[in-house]
């Protein structure tokens, strides 16, 4: 591709189209193929601190998500617009700026594969200079953005191909002599009760030098497959170390559309009947199967673990979302997504009604049409199909095709609460009354009920 090939494929919003902006434009052939590399490009937040980017923060409000960053020191606040982008395809930003050197900044990435092993990147990055001074400063520094990208990418993809670890994963600071020496007489108290060992050897050296991007919300399901560990003993040592004060148990309520966190608590009693979530608009009962997970956090008192953003980072943020992309009203967008077989949930922002998407069946249907206004259909496709957004509404209408299924590493209430540990541990642990949560399939077995052998007698 040329630039203009490039923009053309992928064109400024019209609000921007007409004013003068400064642009870069590179590419780069990376030993990865494209499913490979997305990875690294959907991860915006780790790629951009390997980059040297300055460190952001994120609010959503009114279903808007806003930024701030102070690059050189100088303070920038810009309304993150929804990311379009398709799974090992293309992914496109646009930020615009309150504060800062630039009106907006657009950025497009496209991966075009070259063979099986190998992809060609292309990345644009155009910005509307606030002033003639701060032009200056971006062509100052959008340069060297170019050069740290030539920089990363082979020996990302190096690292992936001799299995190392990524230089996206930094170490923790580490811990202060105190924090440690407590953390170290944890592990002892944590072994004495007889515990797996080598789930306390694990999870010990994950908080002592563990990635802060990766300890701040600890998933144990999500661990113990890292580590082939036993998914229930490392549950136990996460358990048992919560009482002992190196962690702190979470119950997180899941939007069912970005499947975000929409709120924490930190205990049972504190989990309510509704949940909402800002991004998506929409409210939601937590009596739903993939409503509630339990994850676990580093005490404070041990690790001070923030939440550190280096990006919005939304495709990473969103692994089940394989297709997302903003149409404006009376406007249309064609797209062909490049899905396995399987079963797959359409759905646009704010609606909580979903169709579905059947990949790969024996239908040799091509072409899909999907609007707002119409009713929630079951469609059956090829793999090689296209499929047509039209917005036919008055407002932005934001698309989504998703997996239909939910992570399977998530840990529900149904498998804590059924465990020994958890009951024997958290005997304070109560439901408030109005709150029922879903916990799936469950065996019980009834023994030295009273009056059973009468009972018997009568059958």
């Amino acid at each position: 591709l040329t630039k203009e090939e490039c923009l053309a494929l992928h064109p400024w919003p019209k609000e921007f189209a007409t004013e003068s902006r400064l642009e870069w434009f590179w590419h780069y052939d990376v030993d990865l193929s494209s499913k490979e590399l997305w990875r690294l490009v959907a991860d915006s937040s780790r790629m951009n601190r390997a980059l040297r980017v300055s460190e952001m923060k994120f609010e959503d409000r009114d279903g808007q998500r806003w930024g701030t960053s102070r690059p050189g020191g100088v303070f920038h606040e810009w309304r993150e617009v929804p990311w379009n982008w398709v799974a090992e395809r293309f992914v496109e930003s646009l930020r615009i700026y309150r504060h800062g050197f630039s009106k907006a900044v657009y950025a497009v990435f496209v991966l075009a594969p070259i063979s099986t092993e190998k992809t060609r990147l292309y990345i644009y990055f155009g910005a509307i200079p606030r002033n003639p001074l701060t032009a200056i400063a971006l062509r100052i520094g959008f340069p060297s953005i170019g050069k740290d990208y030539a920089k990363l990418l082979p020996q990302l993809a190096e690292e992936i191909r001799d299995r190392r670890p990524l230089s996206l994963v930094q170490p923790g600071p580490g811990l202060t002599e105190a924090a440690q020496q407590r953390l170290d007489a944890i592990a002892d108290a944590l072994r004495q009760k007889g515990l797996d060992r080598r789930a306390i050897t694990h999870l010990v050296d994950f908080i002592s030098r563990g990635d802060d991007q990766d300890l701040f919300r600890i998933q144990v399901r999500e661990r113990a497959h890292a580590w082939n560990l036993d998914e229930d003993a490392l549950l136990r040592v996460c358990l048992h170390a919560t009482r002992l004060g190196l962690l702190d148990l979470s119950w997180d309520i899941m939007c069912p559309h970005c499947r975000g966190v929409s709120k924490q608590s930190g205990s049972l009693g504190e989990v309510t009947a509704q949940g909402s979530c800002e991004v998506c608009l929409i409210d939601f009962g937590t009596d739903q199967t993939d409503a509630v997970e339990i994850t676990f956090h580093v005490h404070p008192s041990i690790r001070d673990v923030p939440q550190r953003t280096f990006c919005s980072a939304e495709p990473a943020t969103k692994e089940h979302v394989l297709v997302q992309y903003c149409v404006r009203p009376g406007a249309s967008q064609t797209l062909n997504p490049p899905l396995p077989s399987g079963r797959y949930r359409l759905r646009w922002q704010g609606d909580k009604t979903y169709g579905h998407l059947d990949v790969g069946s024996t239908s040799r249907t091509r072409q899909v049409e999907w609007r707002p206004s119409s009713p929630a259909q079951e469609i059956s496709v090829d793999n090689s199909f296209e499929i047509t957004l039209h917005n036919d509404t008055s407002k932005d209408a934001l698309f989504v095709l998703e997996t239909a299924q939910w992570s399977d590493l998530a840990l529900r209430p149904g498998r804590i609460l059924s465990l020994q540990e958890f009951r024997d541990l958290f005997r304070e642990e109560y439901l408030s009354t109005d709150v029922q949560l879903a916990i799936g399939q469950q065996t019980i077995l009834f023994t030295d009920m009273v009056g059973s052998t009468e009972l018997y007698a009568k059958q």
